[in-house]
Order: structure tokens, then sequence, then C-alpha cells
């Protein structure tokens, strides 16, 4: 393993702090009881394209993610793997089990069968699984205490023949620790953050850093970021501090060494955040649930919930949750 220490900004977004106190500050908590649960995205995304997710659950337990392209195909999925304190959640996308060459076969020999615009090529490719995203949940008295999202990547070339290989390379890992505080805030966020050589799973470049938040009531007021050093077990060095700013409760801003933030809002609702240049677009129903989120990119969520109660916000790092960012339940 090759390790190497650089600075990087890690800045926890707030809405507003959904620790729960009785604290009678008047901050007003947007994120509703969770009562509802996401049943159905349909997005967009230059990885996927255009996309249906079907979510199913079981005892309130997410068991699988279906993902559907905008021929309505089956072209992903979820595994779950549960042990007694640790699950891990592989979402997968579903790829071409032959290489080019043999799709191209394929093609010829379908149209000679049924003739040109008789068939479908799509339908006619078998399929395999592989990983995209893996979340490693850690638990402790049924508290979430860790996560690690290990994220995957297409290759320009999936090779041919006996170099054909129909899975994608692991690209970056990101690993959170959490301390909380007796309402079960997170007052310490610790990161390792993994970055892989060419898809090399033993040969990383890691950066190694914590955030500690100071909340009062029930708002965070600042969150200071710290990079490790050489030593980095117990050594902590300062990089930045991040102040934020509130109005009737709403967080409206955040500012730190070349960072700031802005949240705008309409009929007490967020309706978009500015993070430096990147605007990013919320739409709110009216019980508090978020139900669109668009990028400048073009890419978007739109969002659809049914009764009951679910744990899709997993997928989530469980400091985002905490301070309000728009979730999806």
């Amino acid at each position: 393993m090759r390790t190497r220490y650089l600075v990087s900004m890690l800045i926890g977004i707030a809405i507003t702090c959904a620790c729960q106190d009785n604290d009678d500050s008047g901050s007003i908590d947007l994120r509703p009881e969770h009562k509802m649960r996401v049943k159905e995205i349909v997005g967009y995304n230059s990885h996927w394209k255009d996309y249906t997710l079907k979510i199913s659950y079981a005892n309130d337990k997410i068991i699988d993610i279906e993902r559907f392209n905008l021929n309505g195909r089956k072209v992903g999925g979820l595994e779950i793997r549960r042990e007694q304190e640790s699950v891990s959640y592989m979402l997968q996308d579903y790829i071409p089990a032959i290489d080019a060459d043999s799709i191209s076969r394929l093609d010829a020999r379908l149209q000679k069968l049924y003739g040109k615009g008789n068939y479908s090529l799509e339908d006619s490719i078998p399929l395999t699984s592989t990983v995209l995203m893996m979340l490693t949940t850690e638990s402790s008295d049924g508290i979430i205490t860790a996560q690690q999202f290990t994220y995957y990547q297409s290759p320009t070339d999936f090779g041919t023949g006996v170099n054909f290989s129909p899975r994608y390379n692991i690209k970056n890992r990101e690993s959170y620790v959490y301390e909380y505080d007796e309402n079960n805030c997170i007052l310490i966020c610790r990161n390792l953050s993994d970055v892989f050589d060419g898809g090399n799973e033993q040969s990383y470049d890691r950066i190694a850093y914590k955030t500690d938040y100071n909340i009062v009531g029930s708002q965070v007021q600042k969150s200071l970021l710290f990079l490790a050093g050489s030593e980095y077990e117990n050594n902590w060095n300062l990089q930045n501090e991040y102040v934020y700013t509130y109005s009737a409760g709403n967080l409206i801003g955040i500012v730190g060494d070349n960072y700031s933030l802005r949240c705008d809002y309409k009929n007490n609702y967020l309706s978009s955040i500015t993070e430096n240049d990147k605007v990013t677009f919320y739409t709110m129903n009216e019980q508090g649930y978020c139900i669109r989120i668009e990028e400048a990119s073009g890419d978007y969520m739109d969002i659809e919930y049914e009764n009951g109660s679910g744990d899709f916000n997993i997928f989530t790092r469980l400091d985002r949750p905490q301070q309000g960012f728009p979730i999806i339940w």
C-alpha cells in the first residue's frame, strides 16, 4: 500500500440539525417523522442514462433494489449479506456476459434467422452481474457506528476472447466511523479516503481526516476539519473551520476558508443549495419529503413514496441527515 497525506475538504452540509432533544430554541426540523419510505425513483445520470429503481422491503428493511432501463429491461439489482453486527449491500449492474465480437456474431445470426428489424438484440444478449457500489455497515446495540462505501467503475475496454473480463474495477473507498452524544447526534466523524491505482486493490493513496461538530441545542454551530499527520492515529492538524448561519431556524449559509454554501427556501422548504459555484435544486412536498433532486448537469431524480418505515437512508453518510440535508427515506 502506498500512502500519501493530502489536504481535502470534508464539510457537513446542514439544513437543520435533526438531533432529538426537548430544546425550545425555535429551530424548524424540515425532516418529517419517518412514516413514509421510498418506493420508486425515476431519473437520469451519466452512467445509467434513463433509469427506474424499484425498492422492495420486508420487515421494514430493504431486500431488493431493481433497476430498469428506458425499454423496461431489468439491468441491475441488489445483493445483501447479513451477519450479526454487519450488513453488506452490493448494488449491481447487469452487463453483457459475452464480448463485443460475440455480440456482433449474435446480431448477424439473428438477422439471418428473423430478418432485419424483426428481433431485439438487446433482449438476446446474456447478462452477468458486476458490483457498482458496495456499502458495509457495522452496528453496536442497534446503532450504526461505521459505514464503508466502495465504488467501482467500468473499464474503457472489457477485452475480447480469453482476455474478456465482464466486471468493473475498484475506484475509491470511503470509510466513516461515528461517535455520538447522549442525544444520538454525531459529534465526531472519522474518515479514511482511499483512491485506487488503476483498479489494483492492493495499491491506493489514502487521506485520513476527521470532522468535529459543535452542536448547541438542536443546531450545528460550526464544524472543524482535521487532517492526519504522518503518524495519524493521534496526531490531527486543524485545516479549516466552518461557521453555520441560521435565520428563523433554517440554515442559510456555511462559510469556511475557500468555501461557501448558501441555502434558499420557498414556503419554508429548501429549494436549492449553492455550494461554491455548484447549484442543486430540490422540490419538497407538503409533508416535507424530498420528491425531486436536480443538478445543473441535467442529472435528476423523481422520488415516489409509500406508507411504511424503511432504511433507504443508510445509503447516505450518517452525518448528512443529522444536519437536515434532504434525505431519501
